[in-house]
């Protein structure tokens, strides 16, 4: 044979993590120092908060309702602590599962799926406007709130009523609801 499709598959299966935990996020490996960086960063954000919350909320303006000032106060709390515990999955599952619970069935807020996304690329933008950033701290941004978001997302996993858009990562391509949302 040329070719073996079920060697192939074996190698990206044990090399790569292919097809494991599809029902999951698939989360990159972080270090204390990055989450460290990022927890810093986060922290010199100062007004800067404020002026990407304006930007989140011009973009999006259905999120006016829900992100109230004491849901944005939450949301700064869980980010502060979630960044700082970013490398440890178990920890960072045990903070977002009450968090994302409340976020997502409380009528009042209710915050759809797609705009977990939003606030966490609007969030990365303002950090990286931030100057003199070097690249390593740069990058550690990107990866650090990708993993919290995407552990945010897995931490709804075990809930029976739990739309397919929040656990699967398959079912739902966030790309695709980018135009809809942001067509104004």
């Amino acid at each position: 044979k040329l070719h073996d499709v079920h060697k192939g598959n074996e190698m990206l299966k044990r090399e790569h993590n292919f097809w494991k935990k599809l029902d999951k996020y698939v989360l990159n490996d972080l270090t204390l120092k990055e989450c460290d960086v990022v927890s810093e960063t986060y922290a010199a954000l100062g007004e800067s908060k404020d002026a990407a919350w304006s930007k989140l909320l011009k973009l999006y303006p259905n999120l006016k309702t829900p992100l109230t000032a004491d849901v944005r106060q939450a949301m700064h709390a869980f980010y502060t602590e979630a960044i700082t515990i970013a490398h440890d999955e178990e920890a960072l599952t045990a903070l977002a599962e009450p968090f994302m619970l409340e976020m997502t069935t409380n009528e009042k807020i209710l915050i759809a799926q797609p705009y977990w996304w939003r606030i966490a690329e609007t969030t990365i933008e303002a950090m990286l406007e931030l100057p003199e950033l070097k690249p390593y701290t740069k990058r550690a941004i990107n990866v650090v709130m990708e993993r919290v978001t995407k552990i945010m997302y897995n931490s709804c996993g075990k809930w029976s009523w739990a739309s397919l858009d929040y656990v699967n990562p398959n079912h739902f391509d966030i790309c695709g609801s980018r135009v809809w949302h942001e067509a104004g």
